[in-house]
Parts: C-alpha cells; sequence; structure tokens
C-alpha cells in the first residue's frame, strides 16, 4: 500500500481546513465567521462534514483513509448515522463504508474499486466532524481536479442532510451530483439565521451557482419579526450582489412543516419524548399573534420571500424565487410524515432532488 498524506487539495467542499494533532479538520465556515457567531449551535454544524468529500484520481482498486471520527463510536439514530461513508466513483454511489477503530486512528477501507483510471470521491458524515490523515492504496492517487459548476448552497438542517441515511443522500447532494455540479454546502442545522457573516463567507467563494434555502430555523427560534426578517434577507442579498453581481442566485422559501405553516415559533422537544420517547417538536407559539404581534409562520415567511424577490427582481434579471411547497408540499407531508415534526426523511429527500433537478436547467440558465 502507497501512503500519501492528506493535502488541502484533495478536500472539497470545505471552506477552512484546520491542521490539528489528529490530522485535517474540514469546517464548512471560517474562524473569523464562526467566532462572531459564538454560538455552539452553529459551531458544531459548521464542524459537520455535510457535503464535504476526498477527491482523487487513481488507478487503485483498494484504498484506506485514515482519520479520526471524535463521536466514534457513532452517535445517533439509524435513520441518521454518524459513521456513514459514501464512495462516489465518476460521478455514481459505489459503495459505503464504516470508520473502524485503530491504535493510529480511525480507518475507512474501500474495496473492490473498478479497474482503469477514475475520480474517486469519499463524502465523509453529513451530521459528525471528521479530521483525514493519510490516504492508503494499492496504486499511486492524485488530487482531482474541480469538475462542473461550482454551486455555493446556503440552509437549514434539512440542507444540511438532517435525518438522511446517507452523506449523499441529501436534497442538495442528490441535486449536485446529478447536474455534475461543485458543491459547497453552508447548510447549518438549526443556525441558518440570515446572517452577515455566512452572506460574506458565500462573496468570499468562487461561485457559479447560489442558492439560499430561509425561514424555517427562524421561525424555531421565534428570532425575528417581520420587520427585521425583511431587513435581514435584504442585507444579506446586497452583501452576495457586491461579491458576486452576475451570478444566478435562487432563493428558496421553506418547504411544508405542518407544525409552524400558520403557528410561530419557538418549537420544543415535545412532553412525550422528555418522558422517554422519541425526539418529536411542537410549536409554541400563538397562531392568534401571527399578525397581531408580527410573529412569524412559514406562510408568513414565503409571503415575504416573494415580495422581497420581486421588487429586487425588476433590476436583478439573475435573481429568482421558488417556492418550496414546489418541492415539498403540504400533501407530501400527510403521505411522508416528517420523522419528528420538523426533518424529512430520505424518500422526502429522493422526492426534493427530483423536483428540483427539474427547475435547475432554468435556474442556471440565469447568465448575462
Amino acid at each position: 500500500m502507497i501512503t500519501t498524506a492528506i493535502t488541502a487539495d484533495l478536500i472539497h467542499g470545505a471552506v477552512e481546513i484546520e491542521p490539528a494533532p489528529d490530522g485535517l479538520r474540514p469546517h464548512r465556515l471560517p474562524r473569523w465567521a464562526r467566532e462572531q457567531a459564538a454560538d455552539p449551535l452553529l459551531t458544531t454544524a459548521a464542524s459537520q462534514t455535510a457535503g464535504v468529500r476526498l477527491a482523487v484520481t487513481t488507478t487503485a482498486q483498494r484504498l484506506e483513509l485514515l482519520g479520526h471520527l471524535p463521536q466514534f463510536p457513532a452517535e445517533g439514530s439509524a435513520s441518521w448515522p454518524m459513521n456513514l461513508f459514501d464512495v462516489v466513483v465518476d460521478g455514481r454511489l459505489h459503495s459505503q463504508a464504516q470508520a473502524e477503530a485503530t491504535p493510529g486512528g480511525h480507518v475507512v477501507s474501500v474495496a473492490a474499486l473498478p479497474s482503469g483510471d477514475k475520480r474517486v470521491e469519499v463524502w465523509l458524515p453529513t451530521g459528525a466532524a471528521f479530521s483525514l490523515r493519510e490516504i492508503r492504496a494499492d496504486r499511486p492517487v492524485a488530487a482531482a481536479p474541480r469538475q462542473g459548476r461550482r454551486w455555493v448552497h446556503y440552509g437549514s438542517s434539512i440542507s444540511q442532510g438532517t435525518a438522511t441515511t446517507h452523506p449523499t443522500g441529501s436534497w442538495v447532494a442528490r441535486s449536485a451530483l446529478a447536474a455534475g455540479l461543485d458543491l459547497t454546502n453552508l447548510g447549518l442545522a438549526g443556525a441558518c439565521q440570515v446572517d452577515q457573516f455566512v452572506a460574506r463567507t458565500m462573496g468570499s467563494l468562487p461561485a457559479d451557482l447560489l442558492s439560499v434555502e430561509l425561514g424555517i430555523n427562524v421561525v424555531n427560534f421565534d428570532s425575528m419579526r417581520r420587520r427585521v426578517f425583511r431587513s435581514a434577507v435584504h442585507g444579506f442579498l446586497d452583501t452576495l450582489r457586491e461579491a458576486h453581481p452576475d451570478v444566478p442566485l435562487l432563493v428558496i422559501s421553506p418547504f411544508a412543516c405542518a407544525i409552524h405553516e400558520d403557528t410561530p415559533g419557538p418549537c420544543a422537544l415535545t412532553a412525550a419524548h422528555l418522558a422517554g420517547g422519541p425526539p418529536t417538536y411542537r410549536a409554541l407559539g400563538d397562531p392568534a399573534e401571527a399578525s397581531s404581534a408580527d410573529r412569524l409562520t412559514l406562510g408568513a415567511v414565503r409571503k415575504e420571500l416573494r415580495r422581497i424577490v420581486n421588487l429586487r427582481a425588476a433590476t436583478d434579471p439573475r435573481l429568482a424565487y421558488l417556492d418550496g411547497l414546489e418541492l415539498f408540499g403540504t400533501q407530501d407531508e400527510a403521505r411522508l410524515p416528517y420523522l419528528d415534526h420538523l426533518h424529512p426523511g430520505q424518500e422526502a429527500h429522493n422526492l426534493i432532488s427530483e423536483r428540483f433537478g427539474q427547475r435547475l436547467a432554468a435556474f442556471a440558465a440565469l447568465r448575462p
């Protein structure tokens, strides 16, 4: 086996790569942004490797990835495994593997790769951090070149892939693979609060396509009223346009979520869960305050986002709006209920990605 040290050019989908004693630690937000947030929830989400992958070209048929999985043995439910790696060969899912503990760290073993030259990507866990140290293979490996148009996407846990069954299972990852896009996934579970430091981060990244899925976490945490949300979205889009004035930009409103359609947040775990049952959430707000106190519901968020995009699109022809209900609506939620009233399962992600793919060509065609 030939041993190759992991270097930054082998890691795709990360925003920042931090040298550490256990290897290179990918982050999906830079340190300065994490420090500005001073939010453990955001810091945790940004350290989880959703959409991050090791990308090499090789003729090897067997390889091992050595690194460190801090949460090993993996925590999490069967519906969201945190110790699972997807192996993608030439853009198609080839196999899956789990990390195994060894005296030198954790090893992910990949066997039975096709013969000949190929591009191999090992997609890291969606809901866990993983540090990369070295790769061992029975043939030499080289850093894979960037491939496809660069897509930078920002969103909530639904974009990160919470409750999906494998790393390429999120609607974002599936869409990127199907369209051959070079993905940077800034889905931040529980922490999508229309933050300016995320807008500046997106502005600093090379991008051919930009998209933002906004609203559900703002309602979940009851963190804004309508007036503040409106200003925050305008400011976020202003920052993106200052950095990327001509890049197609898509604003996606929330998918259906019955507990928050007409009821404001915050949300909290149910008494049944606190008594030992599976995690489920409920909305704590009063529907009567949705209009009288200007509190946000998902319906109100969709109305605001549509109004904002329509206003700006008059002078920004490469800005578009996509109603999240077109990707996953109330009837879809009734047929494919969320696992905990907040997070769609794998079948729902499959449906969302299929529908998003049908709209992606028109979005990507919004060129200067």
